[in-house]
């Protein structure tokens, strides 16, 4: 099956594309079985994140054998810790947290201590430079109340990022379009951790405060101002996308043209669209027709 060997083969140099979103509608859509994903997760390192990327959409899709299938190579696999880090990153803490006492069994047969905070220090675990400090779940609290966490200058900068984790898996809230300039980082360089894909998450919602975020004198917010304005172009950017288009495949730049084409796909007029695009790459990329 075409779908199956999509995951197990990796041609990608450099691995920044959302293949795993893709392969997982497929799966999805297809209703395919996830377990020859299952059984991939017994291969190699590469082959085994792949999977596992894979097995975390459909679980939040409603898979219950992706999820269990997750949990199962948790307590036997070779490559439990980078699978743990993942899941705890992408799941809800209650379809993890039970595994604290397999985590704490088998981290002692690990070679060296992990590095990420997260789901370690949760676990009581220690890991390397950082001390062991153990979190509580911010997952059963309201979306008012973690918004409230965000918005108070007090909360730990390790407290947002958990409260942002866990409003990344609800659906979007518009309530935290005002506290975005307020999740920098405390010398003003960049946002917090899964800032950016909150604000993605909100979509067009976002566009009106964008225009104000792309003239702050904070670099990392114009900087997301400006990508949210060009992630929603006016029709006046039809032309410049186009050129911008046609100049990345005539250099033939190396995944360059993704997030440029994903813009102009968004214009819904696809007579229009096409009128303005070269034949060569309506030739080569017809979904952009």
């Amino acid at each position: 099956m075409f779908v199956y060997d999509g995951i197990l083969r990796d041609w990608r140099w450099d691995g920044t594309d959302d293949r795993s979103v893709y392969l997982a509608r497929l799966v999805r859509d297809l209703e395919l079985s996830p377990a020859p994903i299952v059984d991939q997760l017994m291969g190699d390192e590469d082959s085994c994140l792949r999977a596992c990327d894979v097995l975390e959409l459909l679980a939040l899709a409603g898979s219950d054998e992706a999820r269990e299938g997750l949990r199962a190579y948790v307590r036997r696999g070779d490559h439990w810790v980078r699978v743990l880090e993942s899941v705890s990153a992408g799941w809800p803490a209650e379809w993890w947290e039970d595994l604290g006492d397999v985590a704490r069994a088998r981290i002692g047969g690990e070679a060296e201590l992990p590095w990420f905070c997260e789901p370690w220090t949760r676990f009581g675990i220690e890991v390397q430079s950082r001390p062991s400090v153990t979190r509580p779940s911010l997952t059963r609290l309201s979306t008012a109340d973690l918004l409230t966490l965000l918005a108070d200058s007090g909360t730990e900068d390790a407290t947002k990022f958990d409260a942002l984790r866990a409003l990344n898996s609800r659906e979007p809230s518009e309530e935290l379009i005002p506290l975005v300039p307020l999740l920098g980082t405390p010398d003003g360089r960049r946002p917090l951790p899964l800032v950016r894909r909150a604000v993605e998450r909100l979509g067009t919602a976002a566009v009106p405060a964008a225009h104000g975020w792309a003239q702050d004198e904070r670099a990392w917010l114009a900087q997301l101002g400006a990508d949210v304005l060009a992630d929603h172009p006016r029709p006046e950017a039809l032309p410049g996308l186009v050129e911008e288009l046609a100049e990345q495949w005539a250099a033939r730049t190396w995944c360059g043209p993704d997030r440029t084409a994903r813009r102009l796909a968004r214009f819904r007029s696809r007579r229009r669209r096409r009128c303005a695009l070269p034949e060569a790459l309506l030739a080569a990329h017809p979904a952009l027709a």
